[in-house]
């Protein structure tokens, strides 16, 4: 018999449950694969897009009576959960108590309840190795993957954004990359060994996991990255995360990152913050497109909606080889607020090559991408806009 902190216990399952798909119906993906170790209990988590080991220490081991089973991992949780005491006790049932196959009871003060066998994984493939693997500051990975999905996420739906995220390790840094259909961020880390990666393509949903699982500690951590040709794995103090690799149907991210030469546009963040939430308020619903003229000293802001009185100009600088004299640029004032919340500094920094070419707002290591609009054009003033 097991004797393990409740609280402990219900931390180390909630960070399993990131792991799996709530909704699946499939058995092998609804299960929790336990098993004794030494001092320690090892929980096993596996579905299609990653499996998950981790480790809860137990408070004492009053009889070895305890091997391993499978059990339902939401109702395990549930009455781990609902449970009023500060310790439980696990054990396996013996045959008298009439169990078939290998199953788990919990004693949690007078009350006694029988979690029976499942089908479960059969194996996992979480074995650490430390072959071609890194370590990174676990609360800047979970900061830098926090930010990247929630800017891509940003005012539109989860189910618009896309499912992979993009890794790639060169030197000393690794590049997070996400995107949807209208927008994309990539930024980097700083790792403690030198890597050469080529792009990796990982979905998203598992990789969030991770971040949640690493963002639950309380203190930083050396979070270590290993890959292989078919799997990432991320190792923590008391974990080991296995994401297999995939192919990513996504814009290429070399295509809106290499586009040269640039121009750039300074312009003060409060001004243009100002702005766009205006054109924001005017823009049509079915319609959201903000028109920006751009000078050498100068951008105005419409929309199709905008009387001249609703218009707004304020002061910028557009620095660049061949510079025209003016560039017309259409794009969703929300994405823009969306990138904007990445500048900390007073000035914004933004780089463009055209009109209808990817618009990028830069601050540090990290690159926020809009794709540009068709405009809709509006006689206003003897001027189309």
């Amino acid at each position: 018999m097991l004797i393990i902190n409740r609280g402990i216990l219900l931390e180390g399952l909630t960070k399993l449950s990131y792991m799996l798909d709530g909704k699946s119906k499939v058995e092998e993906e609804r299960s929790v694969v336990i098993e004794h170790t030494g001092n320690k209990l090892c929980m096993f988590v596996q579905s299609k897009e990653g499996s998950l080991i981790l480790d809860v220490p137990i408070v004492e081991v009053q009889e070895q009576t305890f091997s391993s089973a499978c059990i339902n991992m939401p109702k395990f949780m549930n009455a781990v959960r609902l449970t009023g005491v500060t310790d439980v006790k696990l054990y396996c049932p013996n045959k008298t108590e009439r169990v078939k196959k290998p199953s788990i009871a919990m004693e949690a003060g007078k009350a006694k309840t029988i979690f029976k066998g499942m089908l479960g994984p059969k194996a996992h493939s979480n074995a650490w190795s430390p072959q071609n693997a890194t370590s990174v500051d676990s609360s800047m990975f979970c900061e830098l993957i926090a930010r990247v999905l929630k800017a891509v996420a940003g005012k539109i739906t989860t189910k618009q954004v896309s499912a992979y995220v993009a890794l790639k390790g060169h030197g000393d840094y690794i590049s997070v990359a996400a995107t949807n259909t209208a927008i994309a961020m990539y930024t980097t880390l700083a790792v403690g060994k030198p890597i050469e990666w080529e792009r990796l393509h990982v979905k998203a949903r598992p990789i969030r996991a991770i971040e949640r699982i690493c963002g639950a500690s309380k203190e930083g951590f050396e979070l270590h990255i290993s890959v292989s040709d078919t799997m990432i794995k991320f190792k923590g103090d008391d974990f080991v995360a296995a994401v297999p690799l995939g192919k990513v149907t996504a814009p290429p991210y070399e295509t809106i990152v290499n586009t040269t030469p640039p121009m750039q546009l300074k312009v003060q963040k409060e001004d243009l913050l100002k702005s766009l939430l205006l054109m924001d308020s005017q823009a049509d619903g079915s319609h959201r497109i903000a028109n920006l003229t751009i000078k050498k000293r100068s951008v105005t802001l419409s929309t199709a909606s905008s009387t001249a009185a609703g218009r707004r100009t304020i002061d910028a600088k557009l620095i660049g080889e061949n510079v025209p004299s003016e560039i017309r640029m259409s794009l969703n004032p929300s994405l823009v607020l969306i990138g904007l919340s990445i500048v900390s500094s007073d000035e914004v920094l933004l780089q463009l090559t055209g009109p209808l070419k990817p618009l990028k707002i830069i601050e540090g290591p990290t690159t926020f991408v809009i794709l540009p609009m068709r405009p809709i054009e509006r006689r206003l003033g003897g001027e189309t806009y």
